[in-house]
């Protein structure tokens, strides 16, 4: 899908590459000002740096050249005031020209052209470039398999002498050491995992590395690794936390923050081996996919815990975030934590929404509790609305190009479960939440001109949202099917009786074939296996006023609980396996309790 008269170029360029590119090597100030922007704009690609040892490699012209083009690919956008069309079409040029380095040097045990892949898939989300994505990717994949650096700490890495490492991975290590060589290779390997499980999250289809075959332990002491060294090379900017990564008498080092988002993504992969599979046949039985969901609604409280107790309630402090976040790059020892807070948090909102999304799947052959839709929508839109207050901040206080950069492919569920709320009765209701939506839209707009994954997911949510004008319309006329579509509204008040539009299997990105076969039933006749008839003005009526009953009915009910429900409606039980009674209040029990607690 062409969004952007700039991808005609870029792809050109892809189609009619020459073997030489004669692009000069990128400016040493630019590199190094684009490493400092990157710190904020996206954390987990400097993971591997050191940033004082790096800074003074790229001034002395120690760094690959493949590794600066790349960096400047990647980055070139963002310290840009405007990114015009030259500006996407030297970015391309950029990553083709260091994919040709590569490729020419042919460095299968070099960790630096590891890292430069993982620039390219960088700077390949934000422009349509699928030539560069798919070298970039094979390239990665092929290195990590000839290092085996899956395996990293199953070897026994301490015996290996320093000369060896030099020669496996053809980089001078200057005045690093072996022990300091060990932990470059783990950050490098884990910015690789989180990359393919990132692309994994966008298309399911993407192989990625078994868990149980990952033997690397996880990264440590992010703040010195960082920010310690020899401070005979340390630049003003970073003296301060050198100071403070270097003295062994200054009482508290900042806490780590890389192993928090390492495990989030191995989480993630488990989230979404379960999500994208769930309504698949012949993949779980109903009590599998049960135990499997009450096992990753628990996995997804106990990170909840963590983060807040990592972190402070207030994401948003005002006073000093002015200061990290100003143009002269200042930092201090607390940026880390106000930038993976933001993060993190958007990080969690995401994956609440991205699993209850599955809880709205409609499969008539596997009927779940109304209760248990109702809570599940309870919680989406809670995480959604989360996630706009954050957005919104952001936006209002101009950190569109360092804080909410990062999280973009976090919020795209969001979106998607605020399209719901167009079209349901309550105006008020309505009106109120798609505000929120277009709070959102304006942040995508205001990012557009920086990222083509926006300007996707600017575009698949304008379909979304005609997709669900359309269902809407065939709905219009069942208004006498309504009162049966109330037990699965948030409220009475609501009266969301259209079902809502979510993806059968986990992403909204699967739209390249087949578009609307992968979203789950939308027209309530369907949904409920009722045939439309044909209906007279009285009988339409007559359904009005019924739907109007029923809500008051509905209003007089105490609160859903589970005690008397099965897991399955009554009569689709004999065509699943679903567990005991106790099982399925004990499952429809936890989701209730979630959607008071969760978000």
């Amino acid at each position: 899908m062409n969004l952007s008269p700039e991808s005609h170029t870029i792809k050109s360029i892809c189609t009619n590459f020459p073997p030489t590119l004669d692009v000069p090597i990128p400016d040493t100030e630019d590199v190094i000002h684009i490493l400092y922007k990157l710190i904020h704009i996206s954390p987990t690609i400097m993971m591997p740096a050191n940033i004082i040892e790096f800074e003074y490699r790229v001034k002395h012209g120690l760094v690959p050249e493949y590794l600066l083009c790349a960096i400047f690919a990647a980055g070139m956008k963002h310290i840009k005031n405007k990114r015009t069309h030259s500006d996407r079409v030297i970015e391309a040029l950029y990553a083709r020209r260091s994919l040709e380095l590569i490729k020419a040097l042919n460095p299968k045990n070099d960790l630096l052209a590891l890292w430069a892949c993982v620039f390219i898939i960088h700077y390949c989300r934000g422009n349509e470039d699928q030539c560069s994505f798919t070298q970039a990717m094979i390239l990665a994949k092929s290195i990590v398999l000839t290092t085996k650096l899956h395996m990293l700490d199953a070897q026994k890495s301490d015996k290996i002498s320093y000369q060896e490492i030099k020669e496996k991975t053809k980089f001078k290590l200057c005045t690093q050491g072996i022990k300091e060589r060990q932990e470059f290779k783990r950050r490098i390997w884990w910015l690789y995992y989180i990359t393919t499980i990132s692309e994994y999250y966008l298309d399911s289809s993407i192989s990625t590395f078994e868990d149980s075959d990952i033997k690397v332990n996880f990264p440590e002491n992010d703040f010195v690794y960082r920010y310690g060294g020899n401070s005979a090379i340390c630049p003003e900017i970073t003296q301060k936390l050198n100071n403070i990564a270097e003295n062994p008498k200054y009482p508290v080092k900042p806490q780590d923050n890389y192993s928090l988002v390492i495990k989030m993504h191995v989480f993630l992969k488990s989230l979404i081996d379960f999500v994208s599979k769930r309504w698949k046949e012949n993949y779980f039985d109903q009590d599998q996919a049960n135990l499997k969901l009450v096992k990753l609604i628990k996995g997804l409280g106990d990170i909840k815990f963590v983060i807040e107790s990592k972190y402070s309630e207030t994401i948003y402090p005002i006073s000093s975030i002015k200061e990290h976040f100003s143009e002269n790059f200042k930092l201090s020892e607390n940026t880390d934590s106000i930038i993976f807070s933001y993060y993190l948090r958007h990080f969690h909102k995401d994956m609440v929404i991205y699993l209850y999304q599955s809880e709205l799947v409609r499969d008539n052959s596997l009927k779940l509790h109304p209760g248990r839709v109702k809570s599940a929508k309870t919680i989406c839109l809670k995480c959604a609305t989360d996630q706009v207050e954050m957005l919104s901040w952001a936006l209002g206080r101009n950190f569109v190009d360092t804080k909410v950069f990062m999280v973009i492919p976090f919020t795209f569920n969001a979106i998607a479960t605020l399209i719901n709320m167009f079209f349901i009765g309550n105006e008020t209701i309505s009106t109120k939440y798609t505000n929120q939506y277009t709070e959102i839209i304006n942040v995508y707009k205001a990012l557009s001109p920086l990222c083509d994954l926006v300007l996707i997911q600017l575009k698949v949510s304008e379909n979304l949202l005609e997709l669900k004008r359309e269902a809407n319309h065939i709905n219009k006329p069942l208004k006498y099917l309504n009162s049966k579509m109330l037990p699965f509204s948030i409220s009475p008040d609501f009266e969301d009786v259209d079902p809502w539009i979510v993806p059968l299997h986990g992403s909204f990105y699967n739209y390249k074939c087949c578009y609307i076969e992968i979203y789950s039933e939308m027209e309530i006749n369907k949904y409920l296996e009722i045939p439309a008839l044909k209906r007279t003005t009285r009988d339409a009526e007559h359904g009005k006023n019924e739907f109007e009953s029923s809500k008051k009915y509905k209003k007089d009910e105490p609160e859903y609980t589970c005690q008397d429900t099965s897991l399955c409606d009554t009569k689709s039980r004999n065509k699943c396996d679903s567990s005991p009674k106790d099982s399925g209040m004990k499952l429809a029990s936890i989701l209730n309790c979630k959607s008071k607690t969760e978000s």
